[in-house]
């Protein structure tokens, strides 16, 4: 098995234009590889991120289980108004938990 080039991943990739810290870049590769190894997971994960769209479209920081073992997730959001209360409560009822469980079993059916 060849190890892949670092520098050409970073230079096909267009990361080296994002003008990206040390460890931005670091934890890119580290993505990169394990999509790279399990391409399933890499499908999986952009998959559950649009089921919890709304929630990142409002404002919200939305956290996986890194390895989808576990039926949660876990949201930050940093609240400053009455506002961001009302998108957020908004987000909520435009999300479906049991969609969310569903992919989580499929997910645990596949591995």
């Amino acid at each position: 098995m060849q190890t892949p080039d670092l520098v050409k991943i970073l230079t096909e990739s267009n990361v080296e234009q994002l003008k990206l810290t040390d460890k931005e870049k670091a934890a890119y590769l580290i993505q990169y590889l394990e999509d790279t190894i399990n391409p399933l997971q890499g499908h999986l994960k952009k998959e559950l991120n649009k089921k919890v769209a709304p929630l990142i479209e409002s404002g919200a920081q939305v956290y996986f289980d890194p390895k989808l073992e576990k039926k949660s997730f876990a949201l930050k959001m940093e609240i400053n108004s009455q506002a961001n209360i009302e998108n957020l409560k908004q987000a909520l009822t435009n999300i479906s938990f049991s969609d969310i469980e569903a992919h989580f079993d499929g997910v645990n059916n596949v591995q």
